[in-house]
């Protein structure tokens, strides 16, 4: 990435437990963030993500490779001075002081005129919907308005990178959803370069311009959120993005055009992968459940019988047991159309050319 603002470079972190038992929670891990773009660090639980921010702020400490904030090294460089704010996913309020006091503390700190405070505070709170609580103790916000205290605190200072650490993590489904909009509006209206960590996919994927995931301590993918979700570069990211079906085929016929796919009998071809896979590979094939139609059986790419259904207004989600036992989910939107079709029918599957994606059979 070109003007890079944030660098991790051969970034480790190792823990020890015990005088035997060593935890490698971030491996040989390296990214750059671009000036003004929001990059989300995505993953599973221990994957590394938290530690590599943590490390970033400078709570934590690499124990090799390095972190660079605008070109500068910041390995040694102190928290205080490292030009970053963090949002934290308990928010870190001080509950005994008001509102405008915990927004205003950081420019307190730094000894801010009293005039320039004020005039601070109340631009920032006007940016997220706060004005009049200035006096309110924060003890009495809703949990949304807190998180939008913390991020007037955090914005206020005008950090060089603004950090989220699953800062949604304890607000309700809804206002989780109007929050990361929030966010992602104030981030790209104010042009900060920022940081952010959670491990709710559509989280990710709604508020960021490039999502990297990671697994255990390593940088899987780095991209788009389309691009991670329509082509994942391994099995791991295409089963954690979203819901994917992965069906066991054969490359039957390739050229730089294309392939040709043997699956359960049948052969797909697609205009695609021809430079990337030779005659008779192993291959497994990425169908998203909304990917495919329901069709009549000898209209279809190949046959599945409907075991399972789940109704839920707008769709319905299909679970279907294929020849060789393994289960394939499909989504069907508008089930007004055609009805939910029952457990035990036989139907025909066609799988969308444009939507699959082929990876190589790995194991």
């Amino acid at each position: 990435m070109a003007d890079a603002v944030v660098q991790f470079e051969n970034l480790v972190k190792i823990f020890s437990e015990g005088s035997k038992k060593e935890v490698r929670a971030v491996d040989d891990f390296s990214l750059s963030v671009n000036r003004g773009d929001l990059v989300t660090l995505l993953g599973p639980s221990g994957c590394g993500k938290t530690t590599s921010l943590r490390i970033l702020a400078g709570f934590e400490n690499a124990t090799a490779g390095s972190v660079y904030i605008d070109g500068q090294r910041v390995n040694d460089i102190p928290p205080q001075n490292r030009n970053t704010s963090m949002v934290f996913q308990s928010y870190g309020l001080f509950p005994h002081m008001t509102v405008k006091e915990n927004v205003a503390y950081g420019l307190r700190v730094k000894h801010v005129h009293k005039k320039e405070i004020n005039t601070r505070v109340k631009d920032v709170l006007a940016l997220v919907g706060l004005v009049g609580l200035e006096s309110r103790s924060v003890a009495k916000l809703s949990g949304g308005q807190q998180q939008r205290v913390a991020l007037c605190r955090a914005i206020i200072t005008k950090p060089e990178v603004l950090l989220f650490d699953e800062p949604l993590s304890n607000l309700d489904a809804k206002l989780r959803k109007g929050t990361r909009e929030q966010i992602r509006q104030l981030q790209q209206d104010l042009g900060i370069t920022s940081v952010y960590v959670t491990h709710d996919q559509a989280e990710a994927m709604s508020i960021s311009d490039w999502v990297a995931i990671m697994q255990d301590g390593k940088l899987q993918q780095l991209g788009p959120a389309e691009e991670v979700y329509s082509r994942p570069a391994n099995r791991f990211v295409a089963d954690f993005i979203g819901e994917a079906n992965l069906l066991p085929g054969v490359i039957t016929d390739t050229n730089s055009g294309g392939v040709s796919i043997s699956l359960y009998g049948s052969e797909i071809a697609l205009d695609r992968f021809g430079s990337e896979f030779t005659r008779d590979q192993a291959v497994d094939i990425v169908v998203r459940p909304e990917a495919v139609d329901i069709v009549d059986t000898p209209d279809g790419d190949i046959s599945a019988t409907i075991q399972f259904s789940h109704y839920t207004g707008s769709i319905v989600i299909y679970t279907m047991r294929l020849e060789d036992g393994q289960e394939l989910s499909v989504q069907v939107s508008n089930p007004m159309e055609r009805g939910v079709l029952p457990a035990g029918q036989i139907v025909g599957i066609h799988l969308h050319r444009k939507s699959l994606h082929v990876l190589p059979k790995e194991g």
